[in-house]
């Protein structure tokens, strides 16, 4: 990682846990600002809760283990030892968890500590949970249009799984697409030797079982041969669309050190767990299945807001619901939270309230369940809500705003109820329906006018498509008037030259190298720190509208957020052309009911992105009568030849650039315009900050390709920067030097005057430009890996001054090829971009540059060495239908 990265990481967590509370404290003490009930709300607050005590209604086992510790070579190495046992029972845990609640490992009666980092004494656990469902797209062999792992006949799928001792089941749904053709034969083999024979018909579940030992145990799938069909081999295969293991038991782990003498059999050892099998047991089966259903539902919907430090029991969620991440309390039936708080002049309660509906949509339970609000101060007590709402005809989350400007000035209890007072259906019980209240808040309305920020990222912008950088078509009126309003970076670069890294860098100040999101199922760290935290921390009410895909929550984006939307669309809807004026509808709406509070407002969209199909005037407002396209998918032209190889005439370039600057034009007539007209129209425009930009560009064949993220050349990376700051300082300010996408988060925390560690950050604010107290250029970083490519990245770029280097591990485009320099094995392009903006003459190949070059490799060297590439295993998504289709739409998948 970045040298010192992770001491600042620590050091932020602990800075923004300091500042939340800190806030959350004074706020208390003033007339102004935003009091949310998720982030106040504690174990003394929780008044009656069924995930209260919720792990003592199951089995709870205490098991030896003196002796029967087995040792593990194949996962033991020079650091430590690694020792196995199997559980009598399954452990009642969840692998999201760090550890299963309530296990306990002694040795000698005291407490052996959950596994960190190891030292010479030290002996640490570590719970498996041997249930599992492959994550098959982590394997080279996965198609995405087939949706599963294809075999072709002679070939085989291998894998190697850790395995208790006893009975393991492994299912497998297997398709024979060309079932008609011919009938494959396949052989599942266990170690080497156990053998079980599947015929594959059409598509089918399979089970097998076998007796294993404790240990790693290689398990291969082999396509033998098949009965009929043509010759060919290559023609003939299956796809493998699911692979579950399931155990009898679980397996502890036991981590020692190398040197250590002492092996676990000279200890008393003992396990202490609870058990879910207590289900086949005889007891109050429903009520144990109800009890089980919240157990699970304690470790969903998981929520990572740095000012949310405190989460007794698991009640505080960010719960998706459709198209929604918000941040909310679970209160399935009876629940009570009370909590006090003084409450100033011009004072609201407003909260959303419904029921987690996605899981069991049993229309016909005919549940009933009583929402209810009391208020009591000094002298009584008062409902301010009671409402019963009928599951069966329920359809979306309520709002409500709630005058409380009677209790100004005196202390108060609110207190929130969840009460069932109907339900007809007992095995309804075992899967409950889950009430929830969603963003309960008190907004304090200050007198005063307060800071807002509205960041607005426009997907795939080129920056010389837009008016106010000099290009010859009027594009962007509406983004052109902005920037005579604000300041214009007339050179800022992005990180990547695609969406999901991009926006990451944008949200967190940090150059891929840090966050290390490179690929496609990659997320962000849980305890990354966002803009969106900092703000939250600092009393800005947080929300997002934006075309999700990339940006969907899945990837780690609604973390700080209060609410978070992003577009989920199945099948052919899966990319709407009217995008940008959906989502600004959605953001005018949001401000007219929000445009009182401090906010930060964080808007995105694809619109500009291939495909370039908008139906309406302004999208094909500048095509012509020769035009062959009025709309264009540009990944479905590349399916024969490739981006890098499939060429277009004059005129049909031309047509695609038309309909490109259309969805430009398009964006800033019905999402931008709207956006600041109504900013305007409340009269919170003078003290919002506002900046707009992109996350990287698009080629139009500049070096021989076409569209993003296989290049890291200027069209690629270089994007538009605008910032209205408040009360339009600076305006009319153009500023050449050198700006990154990693700038805007410190300058948005140096408007706001908030005090944050700016060590945490690889950007920095931009004032110093604006003062003209900055003599040299700052130095970029962009980067991009290449899909197969085990270490990112694949291909690097930075710049000194004018002079920028790229360095290439990996080259897809004949283009690079011809234009590269061999140094020390080094693939290498430098450009002078202020002299060759178009990046056509390679300086590398001169030896006049030789120092520049070597000098710029040598930092690319030192910063990558300290960023340790490889530090981690990244987490990884889980691509849904919907978002799946999303991806497919804007071209990311086949």
């Amino acid at each position: 990682m970045k040298y010192g990265y992770k001491k600042k990481i620590i050091a932020s967590l602990l800075f923004a846990v300091f500042i939340s509370f800190i806030s959350c404290h004074l706020l208390k003490q003033k007339e102004y600002g935003i009091f949310r009930i998720v982030d106040n709300l504690s174990d003394k607050n929780i008044i009656e809760s069924p995930f209260k005590d919720l792990i003592k209604q199951f089995n709870f086992i205490e098991e030896d283990i003196n002796g029967k510790w087995k040792y593990l070579p194949e996962l033991s190495n020079k650091d430590q030892k690694t020792w196995g046992f199997s559980t009598v029972h399954s452990i009642l845990g969840n692998h999201e968890s760090e550890t299963p609640e309530e296990v306990k490992l002694l040795k000698n009666g005291k407490e052996v500590e959950y596994l960190s980092n190891l030292t010479k004494e030290d002996e640490r656990w570590r719970w498996i949970d041997t249930d599992e469902t492959l994550d098959l797209k982590s394997y080279d062999a996965y198609d995405n249009k087939l949706r599963g792992i294809v075999l072709k006949e002679g070939n085989s799928f291998k894998f190697e799984k850790l395995l208790p001792n006893g009975e393991v089941i492994i299912d497998l749904y297997i398709v024979n697409k060309n079932w008609e053709t011919y009938i494959p034969r396949l052989e599942i083999t266990f170690n080497n030797s156990d053998t079980e024979e599947l015929i594959i018909t059409r598509k089918k579940w399979f089970r097998i079982r076998n007796e294993v030992n404790l240990g790693k145990h290689p398990i291969e799938i082999k396509f033998v041969d098949s009965e009929g069909g043509a010759e060919d081999k290559e023609e003939k295969f299956v796809v493998i669309g699911n692979i579950k293991l399931q155990n009898s038991s679980d397996i502890l782990l036991l981590f020692t050190s190398p040197k250590e003498k002492k092996v676990p059999t000279q200890g008393n050892y003992q396990l202490q767990y609870y058990n879910y099998d207590s289900l086949s047991k005889g007891k109050n089966q429903p009520a144990l299945l109800r009890a089980l259903y919240l157990y699970n539902l304690k470790y969903k919907f998981l929520i990572h807001d740095e000012s949310i430090s405190d989460n007794p029991y698991s009640i505080k969620k960010k719960i998706v619901i459709d198209e929604y991440s918000l941040n909310s309390l679970l209160a399935p039936p009876r629940s009570e939270f009370t909590i006090p708080i003084k409450i100033f002049s011009k004072a609201t309660l407003e909260l959303g309230y419904g029921f987690l509906t996605n899981e069991s949509r049993q229309r016909e339970s005919n549940k009933i369940i009583n929402f209810k609000i009391l208020i009591k101060d000094s002298c009584a007590e008062k409902i301010l809500l009671n409402r019963a709402i009928n599951w069966e005809t329920y359809k979306e989350i309520i709002q409500e705003k709630i005058d409380l400007s009677l209790y100004k000035g005196k202390k108060v209890k609110l207190s929130f109820i969840t009460e069932e007072i109907q339900s007809n259906d007992e095995e309804d019980k075992n899967t409950p329906i889950i009430p929830i209240w969603v963003n309960p808040l008190i907004n304090q309305i200050p007198e005063k006018a307060h800071t807002n920020v509205v960041l607005i990222s426009l997907d795939t912008l080129r920056p010389d498509h837009l008016g106010c950088y000099g290009y010859h078509r009027n594009t962007s009126p509406a983004i052109d008037l902005l920037a005579e309003d604000g300041v214009l970076f007339l050179n800022t670069f992005s990180t990547t030259s695609w969406t999901l890294p991009g926006h990451v860098s944008m949200l967190t100040s940090l150059d891929c190298l840090h966050h290390q999101v490179y690929y496609p199922l990659q997320k962000m760290e849980v305890d990354t720190i966002t803009l969106a935290d900092i703000l939250r921390a600092n009393q800005f009410y947080c929300a997002a509208f934006t075309g999700g895909g990339y940006l969907s929550a899945t990837y780690g984006f609604s973390k700080g957020f209060d609410s978070y939307q992003e577009i989920k669309l199945h099948g052919d809807k899966a990319i709407r052309f009217d995008e940008a004026e959906r989502l600004s509808k959605l953001a005018c709406d949001w401000l007219d009911n929000n445009g009182n509070k401090k906010f930060f407002l964080f808007l995105h969209t694809y619109q500009p992105h291939d495909p370039y199909a908008n139906p309406s005037p302004l999208g094909k407002a500048f095509l012509n009568d020769h035009s062959k396209w009025d709309q264009i998918k540009m990944e479905s032209h590349f399916e024969e030849k490739g981006r890098f190889e499939t060429q277009f005439s004059d005129d049909e370039k031309q047509n695609i650039i038309d309909l490109y600057d259309g969805e430009i034009k398009y964006t800033d007539s019905l999402f931008v315009k709207p956006i600041l007209d109504k900013l305007k129209e409340l009269n919170i425009y003078d003290n919002t900050m506002i900046i707009l930009t992109s996350d990287h560009g698009e080629e139009f064949y500049d070096h021989e390709a076409w569209l993003h993220d296989h290049s890291v050349y200027n069209e690629g990376i270089k994007i538009p920067l605008i910032i209205k700051f408040l009360h339009s300082n600076h305006k009319g300010i153009r500023i050449k030097k050198t700006a990154r996408l990693t700038d805007i988060m410190p300058t948005i925390i140096d408007q706001i005057k908030i005090k944050s560690n700016h060590d945490m950050f690889d950007g920095k604010t931009l004032f110093p430009l604006l003062e003209g107290k900055e003599k040299h250029e700052r130095t970029f970083i962009s980067d991009l890996a290449l899909r197969n490519f085990k270490i990112p990245p694949t291909i690097i770029s930075i710049n000194q001054d004018q002079f920028k280097l790229i360095l290439n591990k990996q080259i897809l485009s004949p283009y690079v090829k011809r234009k590269i320099k061999i140094f020390n094995g080094k693939k290498i392009e430098l450009y002078d971009i202020e002299k060759d903006p178009k990046e056509e003459n390679n300086l590398a190949l001169n030896i006049a540059y030789r120092d520049i070059v070597f000098k710029l490799i040598k930092k690319i060297n030192m910063l990558y060495e300290k960023a340790d590439l490889q530090k981690k295993d990244q987490k990884k998504v889980v691509l849904d239908k919907s978002l799946e289709e999303r991806l497919r739409s804007l071209g990311y998948i086949k």
